[in-house]
């Protein structure tokens, strides 16, 4: 089968069995034949309290914390989910060790010259990807350990999406607590998990949602107040929006709720509406309820869960996936490795910045794109809608720097500059860019020789024709735009790939950003619970370090240059450490860390 076009499998034969005795009997051969959870080679990890939820469990009593541990070994929920959830949960256990992350001594020096390399096309949005990943070939892989991998690759997808679904609705069980549910997922993915760097509890707070919104994910939507249309009510004062309207025009499948909510923010009783940590929740619109609903009514609950699940889901597949992953940091890779030859400075800059990028973005098509696979599972679309959804995605994207951005977003000034994305991302932003600038002044002093430099002319026009099927419409090509354009590659694949990918603290608990879920529900059943998991369980192979010794990839006479920007990046801890400090002391707001250099991988992880 080819993994991008193949269709389902039909419905009648995905249909599980209705006798739950002998559904029971098949879970537990199954379970003994792959080892699904509590015996994976990995095995679960102590009590972290560093993990979202797991203050629950610090709470309880020491007597009933230790009948519920004893209950998510023994009759672990997760053995009730679906084969196909269970192959992924054996598979991410078997993968992943997240406490081995690469270093920049990893990463080579380049070493081929640029070249036609053999491509393929995704089936919607045009965008191209290169087959081999040259890191990969500098390990000296051969012939045959190449068509293993491929093999393997090809077997793995085949199997997983001829599993049935499961989703039949009389199949979909919940947790009794949240404690058994942060339980369960500390047994079972405890030591695989990528680590967090920031906790959250209670998400379906009033309160905590607000923080989500201004020193959380949230910011990535922010926007100023739209206007009314019919049902969609704009509330009174509201003076900031989080708007994911946007994932709203798609069809899901029986029997998960439609996406698509706003969340309207505005000042508290007797506020101006002019401090960022004093806003409130005034009301949500959902696409399911087709209109704006607020804390008095008795969907409230309801339309909360669904802004969360919206948040989290086009976060992931649109932003995450498609924006960053598919177009910028495959754009990144493909331009630097067509365009320069191996001894250009701009190659020697970007390296750290494209490491095993081909191979991961290889990988995520492969796994997640084809209908049946893993993320069509995890989220709720129907097949047309899935493909329309992503076709739309890429046609919708427009480059524009992170400044640009939050210019024109429509946020009251007195706010945006409040926001911790704002404050935090346009420091690193311009950190890397006084960095790139720097460098090319070092190799092109003359604003000319950038411009009639034959290796950045075709790295530039590769943006234009060769990577998507629409051009990324880059300004002329100039020492400032070079730039800008460096500077926000960078930045992507580093501060703001944390920041919309690295979402683990926001999955560990039922109620946090749920990838799907059943009408008059507020929280994920067990098996989306655990496919959140699985992706989010993959993307623990950790890419090295941002802030490091990188020298081995620079000619000598860049030394002072990298190792300056490495000394920048320390100021920036220093800076955005204290404004942390004053946001939770001072503030009340969230710590923001997903700015932070000493966290940041150089390169995008799964």
């Amino acid at each position: 089968h080819d993994p991008h076009t193949r269709r389902a499998i039909s419905r009648e034969k995905a249909t599980p069995p209705q006798n739950h005795a002998t559904r029971e009997q098949q879970e537990k051969e199954e379970q003994a034949n792959m080892g699904i959870c509590g015996s994976s080679q990995v095995g679960p990890s102590p009590l972290d309290l560093d993990r979202s939820g797991e203050k629950l469990i610090a709470a309880l009593d020491p007597e009933e914390r230790k009948y519920l541990m004893e209950q998510a070994e023994k009759n672990n929920k997760f053995k009730t989910t679906s084969g196909h959830t269970r192959f992924w949960i054996k598979l991410a256990n078997m993968l992943i060790n997240p406490e081995t992350p690469a270093s920049p001594q990893d990463v080579r020096p380049n070493w081929l010259e640029p070249r036609n390399w053999e491509t393929y096309d995704m089936p919607v949005g045009g965008a191209r990807f290169i087959k081999e990943d040259e890191d990969d070939m500098q390990d000296g892989g051969s012939e045959y350990v190449k068509w293993a991998k491929a093999t393997a690759r090809t077997i793995l997808v085949g199997a997983s999406t001829e599993l049935p679904l499961e989703e039949c609705r009389d199949l979909i069980e919940y947790f009794e607590s949240d404690e058994e549910a942060v339980l369960c997922a500390n047994e079972t993915f405890g030591r695989t998990l990528p680590k967090q760097f920031n906790t959250w509890e209670h998400m379906d707070r009033d309160d905590v949602m607000c923080q989500i919104i201004i020193a959380g994910v949230g910011q990535s939507y922010l926007a100023g107040p739209s206007e009314t249309k019919g049902r969609r009510v704009v509330p009174p004062g509201t003076v900031i929006e989080c708007n994911v309207d946007i994932i709203g025009r798609y069809e899901t499948r029986k029997p998960f709720s439609r996406y698509g909510a706003t969340a309207f923010l505005g000042p508290k009783e007797g506020g101006d509406g002019t401090k960022l940590h004093e806003l409130v929740l005034l009301g949500i619109y959902t696409s399911e309820h087709r209109k704006t609903v607020y804390p008095e009514n008795v969907e409230w609950k309801h339309a909360k869960a669904l802004f969360r699940s919206s948040l989290g889901s086009d976060l992931t597949l649109r932003r995450h996936l498609t924006n960053l992953h598919w177009i910028i940091a495959n754009g990144l890779s493909h331009a630097s490795r067509v365009a320069l030859s191996p001894a250009s400075p701009l190659r020697r800059l970007l390296k750290p910045h494209y490491f095993h990028t081909t191979a991961i973005n290889s990988a995520s098509i492969d796994t997640l794109f084809p209908i049946d696979a893993l993320a069509f599972r995890t989220f709720g679309f129907t097949e047309k809608s899935w493909v329309k959804y992503f076709k739309d995605a890429f046609a919708e994207w427009e480059y524009a720097t992170f400044p640009e951005r939050m210019k024109t977003s429509g946020i009251p000034k007195e706010l945006m500059e409040q926001m911790p994305l704002y404050q935090d991302g346009l420091l690193l932003w311009q950190t890397q860019r006084n960095y790139v600038m720097e460098y090319l002044q070092l190799y092109y002093p003359d604003d000319g020789m950038i411009t009639s430099d034959a290796d950045i002319q075709a790295f530039w026009d590769h943006f234009q024709t060769k990577q998507l099927k629409k051009p990324w419409k880059l300004p002329t090509l100039s020492r400032d735009a070079l730039g800008d354009l460096l500077a926000e590659l960078i930045w992507n694949v580093t501060g703001n790939h944390e920041m919309i990918g690295s979402i683990v603290e926001y999955l560990t608990v039922p109620n946090g950003l749920a990838t799907k879920l059943v009408p008059n529900k507020d929280e994920a059943d067990i098996q989306s619970f655990a496919q959140a998991l699985i992706i989010i369980t993959l993307t623990g192979f950790r890419q090295p370090p941002l802030m490091g010794d990188w020298t081995h990839l620079f000619e000598e006479k860049a030394f002072p240059i990298v190792r300056k920007f490495q000394d920048e990046l320390e100021k920036v801890q220093v800076t955005l450490d204290e404004r942390n400090e004053v946001r939770d002391t001072t503030e009340g707001m969230k710590k923001f860390v997903c700015m932070c250099p000493k966290i940041l991988e150089s390169s995008v992880s799964t």
